[in-house]
């Protein structure tokens, strides 16, 4: 747990510093609360996806490794796929779109083999997510803040939730509970 918060509190500093470097400069087009406040907020994400990221690696079992992992690769081409795709929230974004797909493939895909109730939890955030992108697609009149949080709001529920899991896989093999990480389908 120690390692996990150690790598969140590094990763939200860098995230500060990194995001301060190329949007601080952006301050007085959009007004300096504006800015400063995605700064901390996005800083803040990165940090939370990474320390619970490393947590579920380390500590959990089989469907939270995985999952930790899907869900720091779909952080990691974020700003990836921001090189090739404009992000933009006046009309669907093809960016968090394609982000969104992605992660809803693998946590649904988690969700049907694992031997556990959270992943059906955090795929449906994840079609919450992608909800977001088709209420834009009908009515395109939504303003881009409702839209953007509309995307945004459920991945802090998965981190959330993955993080529980992972404590809540780890008290059990504690306690000397064995755990099946996949279910068995095979007839008998």
């Amino acid at each position: 747990m120690r390692l996990a918060l150690g790598i969140g509190i590094l990763c939200f500093l860098a995230a500060v510093a990194i995001f301060f470097a190329t949007t601080a400069p952006k301050a007085h087009v959009y007004g300096e609360a504006y800015v400063y406040g995605a700064i901390l907020r996005s800083a803040f994400y990165v940090g939370l996806a990474a320390g619970g990221c490393a947590y579920a690696m380390r500590c959990g079992g089989a469907p939270e490794r995985i999952a930790g992992w899907i869900i720091l690769a779909t952080v990691l081409a974020d700003p990836l796929l921001h090189l090739v795709l404009q992000p933009r929230f006046r009309e669907v974004d093809p960016t968090h779109l394609i982000v969104d797909i992605a992660r809803f493939a693998g946590l649904t895909a988690i969700a049907l083999r694992a031997n556990r109730y959270w992943p059906i939890w955090l795929s449906a955030f994840q079609l919450l997510a992608l909800a977001a992108h088709l209420a834009k697609a009908m009515d395109v009149a939504i303003h881009p803040v409702v839209y953007g949080v509309m995307q945004v709001v459920w991945s802090y529920g998965i981190l959330i939730g993955l993080i529980l899991a992972t404590r809540t896989h780890r008290r059990l093999t504690a306690n000397g509970a064995t755990r099946r990480s996949w279910s068995v389908f095979s007839p008998s």
